[in-house]
């Protein structure tokens, strides 16, 4: 290969990667709310799935933990909702601590929560 040509290769290729070096990235939010922890992936995602579809997340995320799958979300920040469904407990103890860590700044995922009473345990709703 000449020098000329080595000389334009290298032109070629500096500004092929200036240009994608110059490109911003758009990055998805890094999910920041612990909520829960549950015994499967398939609950996991079942409750992050219905907080997305709900207004309630941006994204979420179920990272897998000693105890089971920690759903981690990323709240939405504008618009409103009202008694969103995320997820069944075996304890109303258990749907409180949930709802408290939803509740809870930094950033706050929803402003009030509810545990209801049904058929296999304590069904958390969340409003903001």
């Amino acid at each position: 290969m000449s020098t000329t040509s080595r000389i334009a290769l290298a032109a070629v290729a500096g500004a092929a990667a200036a240009l994608v070096l110059g490109t911003p990235a758009t990055a998805t939010p890094t999910p920041t709310v612990y909520i829960a922890t549950f015994p499967t992936l398939s609950q996991c995602t079942d409750a992050g799935n219905r907080a997305v579809a709900g207004g309630v997340f941006v994204d979420y995320d179920c990272r897998n933990g000693v105890a089971g799958y920690d759903l981690l979300g990323e709240p939405k920040t504008t618009g409103t909702y009202t008694d969103v469904y995320i997820a069944t407990f075996g304890t109303n103890t258990a749907c409180d601590n949930a709802g408290d860590n939803g509740d809870t700044p930094s950033p706050i995922a929803w402003v009030s929560h509810t545990c209801r009473s049904g058929f296999t345990g304590w069904d958390l709703l969340v409003s903001k």
